[in-house]
């Protein structure tokens, strides 16, 4: 929600960046998933790339299509073979393997900061040990 109601990600462009080949069931949640009482998912992003392949395929494509650098994007992802492989091109990566929380949407947005700042534009995965993750899983079952 923050994305979609706070003037500082006025400028942000979202992207989707999906392998499965369950393609319209994946637009469909994108449209149906609300992030606010009038705004989905879908509403808040600029490019899609969703359908069977490679990572780098979809990031060669948002790149192509958005002119943005990829050492300008972060990248969220549950799974391992997608950051390591995305990191290499110069995007900075974070492994939310229970999914994204805000705990882990933050430590991007800092480590993304913190590496501009110092002048680093390196590809990266944070977000891989325990220390980041395990707090943030909340399992609501009992």
């Amino acid at each position: 929600q923050e994305l979609n109601n706070e003037a500082k990600w006025s400028k942000t462009k979202v992207a989707a960046a999906s392998r499965t080949g369950e393609i319209d069931w994946a637009h469909m949640c994108l449209a149906t998933f609300k992030i606010g009482q009038n705004t989905t998912i879908d509403d808040l992003m600029s490019y899609k790339q969703i359908y069977p392949g490679s990572k780098l395929r979809h990031f060669k494509h948002l790149h192509e299509d958005s002119k943005i650098e990829y050492s300008d994007m972060i990248f969220f992802d549950d799974d391992t073979s997608n950051t390591s492989e995305v990191s290499r091109l110069g995007v900075l990566c974070v492994y939310n393997p229970y999914g994204l929380t805000e705990k882990l949407w933050r430590l991007g947005i800092e480590e993304f900061s913190k590496r501009r700042g110092s002048g680093d534009r390196s590809g990266a995965t944070v977000g891989k040990t325990s220390y980041y993750y395990d707090d943030d899983y909340d399992d609501d079952s009992d």
